[in-house]
């Protein structure tokens, strides 16, 4: 299963917000970052 379709899979459940930013942490991990900090950043704003 890719990570869009990971994320597409909670749709109509119950709100479970580590299980959330676990997908979001996974999809987040794809994007191209300059550095560490740039990455560490983001996933504090999804947080």
């Amino acid at each position: 299963m890719t990570a869009l379709q990971k994320a597409k899979a909670p749709a109509g459940h119950r709100y479970d917000s580590d299980k959330l930013l676990s997908l979001v942490d996974e999809l987040t991990t794809r994007f191209r970052m300059p550095n560490s900090f740039e990455r560490s950043k983001m996933r504090a704003v999804c947080r």
